[in-house]
Order: structure tokens, then sequence, then C-alpha cells
């Protein structure tokens, strides 16, 4: 299949984070108006977000830039309706395992309103309902 050249001109696109070569993507979810979200981490084992217009453009309205630090590596990311992002993953300077799960604004930002600070921290197996946070 070809790529669509609709997409950057070559319907590829390569974003530098940080500057670094060890950055990765994990998870990815489209939005109804077809904003494109991607979730990973970057050389420094940080967690981001980074949005791009349906074109493939960083979309500069969210976060700094079209990109948005969330602390832990995202593995995973939902949509609400409501247009908040819900993301899950994985604390990596944490001794044990730490699950992790946060809830940003539709511009990038924390929602402050979710739990305490937007963020809910240490929900991994040997805490409670650490199995159904797990498989969120």
């Amino acid at each position: 299949a070809d790529l669509d050249s609709t997409f950057m001109g070559t319907g590829i696109v390569k974003i530098a984070v940080a500057g670094s070569s060890g950055d990765g993507a994990h998870a990815v979810a489209v939005q109804s108006d077809g904003k494109i979200i991607l979730g990973g981490y970057s050389y420094s084992n940080s967690g981001i977000l980074v949005r791009l217009n349906p074109d493939g453009a960083l979309d500069t309205s969210f976060g700094e830039n079209g990109m948005a630090w969330t602390g832990p590596a995202v593995h995973s990311i939902t949509l609400q309706n409501d247009g908040r992002i819900v993301v899950s993953g994985v604390n990596p300077s944490a001794t044990d395992a730490e699950l992790i799960i946060l809830r940003m604004n539709s511009d990038g930002s924390v929602d402050n309103s979710f739990n305490e600070g937007g963020v809910v921290i240490n929900i991994g197996p040997s805490a409670p309902n650490g199995e159904a946070a797990q498989k969120l």
C-alpha cells in the first residue's frame, strides 16, 4: 500500500523530542476532529504526549508547541467524550513497578480536578484494585 502523501508530504512524521534519538511512542489515539495524539517517552524516560494536526504537523495549541510532558512513560491513551485525555503509564524511577494514571485537559495541561493534582499514583499489582487499573 502507498503512504498518504497528504500527511506531511511523504506519509511519515519524525518528531525529535528534546533533541534525542532515544525517544519512542507506545500509544496513539485519534480525536473526532482528526487530530492525532501520540504517547510515549523521551530519552530521559520522561513521559510525553504529542498532538499532530490531521496533516501531520505539530498542533502548537497543545501543551508547549505540540508537546506535553506527563512524568511517567505513556503506555495507553483513552479519549473522553468531553475532550479530556486519560493516560496510563509506569514510573520508570520507582523501585517497584508503579502504575500511574493521569488526566490531561484537551489543551495538554494537567487536569487538577482529577484526584489530587490530576494523578493517581502507586496503583500497581500490590495496591487495592491494581489489577483493574492495569487493564485500563
